[in-house]
């Protein structure tokens, strides 16, 4: 999930190459996962995250690499 969240802030790919490159095989695959685990879509992350961090082209500091890792331990809701 990780990856596949990395790729939806840091490139403009189609979720069907963020599912390939993140290892979920299609997209239907990584929603359904991300779904579980961030409670919304890639699509839906994507978009949130662009309008949280217009500043995309900078590579995100520790603290965001963190808090990331941090919310991938553990499942949506929890």
């Amino acid at each position: 999930i990780l990856l596949a969240q990395q790729l939806l802030e840091d490139t403009d790919e189609t979720v069907d190459v963020v599912a390939e490159r993140a290892g979920f095989g299609n997209a239907a695959t990584l929603r359904h996962h991300f779904r579980a685990w961030r409670a919304t879509t890639p699509q839906a992350y994507r978009r949130t995250f662009r309008e949280t961090r217009p500043g995309r082209e900078s590579q995100p500091g520790l603290e965001s690499l963190a808090g990331r890792e941090a919310l991938a331990t553990r499942p949506a809701g929890a």
